[in-house]
């Protein structure tokens, strides 16, 4: 039986992107794809309706990765001051993990999530650490933390 075009409405990550003509086998065409509505047969009118959904969303996909790589400007100008509990030898009690960081972001109007940003380790000592902070797809950049000991 011979292969069935579709175009795909929406990303399959093994097929391929929305608004991409494909070719499937009739079973995974009728029994997976067209059910979900993930693909329709590929008429013009469902090409030309397609056409347009990606448009739009590759317009929206350009803004967001604008404001990511503003985003990202932003934060790499800045520096986040930690302050937190000591013993004698100058060892944290606790450490400071991605949620004191993202918390001290959101003091100075910057929001990002907790697994934005990437530690390999909590931070256990006093110091100055430069921390990754991932954005989305290739946009990264680093944030500089500052650990102090607290004032009793």
């Amino acid at each position: 039986m011979p292969d069935i075009e579709l175009i795909l409405q929406h990303d399959v990550e093994s097929l391929g992107k929305m608004g991409d003509v494909v070719k499937v086998s009739p079973g995974y065409a009728r029994n997976y794809l067209l059910p979900r509505r993930i693909g329709v047969h590929a008429l013009p009118e469902n090409l030309k309706r397609v056409t347009k959904l990606r448009a739009r969303r590759e317009a929206v996909e350009a803004k967001r990765f604008e404001e990511a790589r503003e985003l990202a400007t932003k934060i790499s100008t800045l520096e986040v001051k930690l302050e937190a509990a000591t013993n004698e030898t100058g060892q944290l009690y606790g450490s400071i993990g991605a949620r004191e960081i993202v918390t001290a972001l959101e003091k100075l109007g910057v929001v990002v999530s907790e697994r934005d940003v990437r530690l390999d380790h909590p931070l256990k000592e006093l110091g100055v650490f430069p921390v990754k902070v991932h954005l989305r797809g290739d946009i990264s950049t680093e944030l500089k933390v500052w650990i102090v000991e607290s004032k009793k």
